[in-house]
């Protein structure tokens, strides 16, 4: 008879050990791969693209068109949330710009802690022109940048804001 004790759930506690450490996001790297959000994040950041092959529209406002890219950024972040802040309240304000000759905006992602502050602006030396402050966030700490350009080219007639990762500008 096997005296070894297995806990209720039936999973031997050194399988779970080694299940728990490929899944913590804590550990270091391993063969290259990156383990944390962060890092996962980085890498897609500033994974060198020339473009963009593929666009998503918003599914609550239809005037933001994002990237392959910033989908990828928003699905490794778990942050859908942000585009739903940036579609709803900056692509707005965005698209207001663009008929007094703004065509592109700067978005930027300031964490700090679990909060945020995101700002858009249309020029390196003028001040925002929106701000919004996020109390709570488990995006990854740092600045990050998105760019939203105002387009008429995408969708012929209409003007949509697009927005992109620096890369893919």
């Amino acid at each position: 008879m096997n005296n070894d004790k297995k806990p209720a759930d039936g999973i031997d506690p050194d399988v779970q050990q080694k299940l728990d450490l490929i899944h913590d996001d804590t550990q270091p790297a391993r063969f290259g791969y990156p383990s944390t959000k962060r890092e996962k994040l980085q890498r897609l950041y500033d994974e060198s693209r020339n473009g963009s092959d593929g666009y998503t529209r918003h599914g609550m406002f239809r005037k933001l068109i994002y990237t392959d890219g910033v989908r990828e950024l928003a699905e490794t972040a778990g942050a859908y949330w942000l585009l739903d802040v940036i579609a709803t309240e900056a692509s707005p304000v965005m698209l207001a710009q663009w008929e007094t000759g703004a065509t592109l905006g700067i978005v930027e992602i300031e964490v700090v802690g679990s909060t945020a502050v995101i700002r858009l602006t249309t020029s390196d030396d003028m001040p925002p022109i929106w701000t919004r402050r996020i109390g709570y966030t488990n995006f990854p700490e740092g600045t990050w940048l998105l760019y939203l350009g105002c387009d008429s080219i995408i969708e012929p007639g209409h003007m949509v804001t697009v927005l992109c990762l620096p890369s893919e500008n």
